[in-house]
């Protein structure tokens, strides 16, 4: 099971907008129920989605809020880095404010941190957590949804700014049409069952 593009799940504005959806749909159903999580205590939990960046300071961030706030209850989000600053970039945090989201209390950790979880669903946004990217127990899907990273952008603040709400909006819209086909196929399956 390789990484694929978001491109070859969603089309934008190419004409194939309802048959590409129909196959992320798809795709989604595949994983939701697939498999039954178990905490520490032998209780059913949410099925868990990683995502993962370089430094864990503002894709990863953004994309996690993101897709939590559309999932809600149903899945558990989680983020990490190959790399982690050890802090969330400010401009993250701005960006997401302006949202409604609020990252001022999110961490920066390690990937490793992981390794020991169920992770069904692990989405990559960048081609260094990519190459990198183990193989982590349970997974079902993973998905390489690479976006530009605001933190490199040189130039004013209204330019940085500028980049981090790009970011936002493009994060925005994969992770938005995501959740809502996870979702839409956690529907269609029903609970899963023990």
């Amino acid at each position: 099971m390789g990484p694929h593009s978001w491109r070859e799940d969603l089309q934008w504005g190419q004409g194939e907008e309802l048959p590409e959806r129909k196959r992320l749909t798809r795709s989604a159903m595949n994983v939701v129920g697939s498999q039954t999580n178990l905490d520490n205590r032998g209780a059913v939990s949410k099925p868990l989605i990683l995502i993962l960046c370089t430094a864990n300071a503002c894709r990863s961030q953004m994309g996690e809020a993101i897709l939590q706030a559309v999932v809600g209850d149903a899945f558990e989000v989680v983020r990490a880095g190959c790399l982690p600053s050890g802090s969330v970039h400010e401009g993250a945090i701005e960006a997401m404010a302006e949202k409604g989201l609020d990252l001022r209390e999110a961490k920066s950790q390690h990937m490793d941190e992981y390794l020991d979880r169920k992770v069904e669903i692990v989405i990559t946004v960048c081609n260094r957590a990519d190459e990198v990217c183990p193989v982590y127990s349970g997974q079902v899907k993973r998905h390489h949804w690479p976006f530009k990273d605001p933190a490199l952008v040189v130039g004013t603040e209204e330019m940085v700014r500028t980049a981090f709400r790009r970011t936002r909006r493009d994060l925005e819209a994969v992770f938005s049409a995501y959740g809502r086909c996870l979702l839409a196929g956690l529907q269609l399956r029903g609970p899963a069952r023990v």
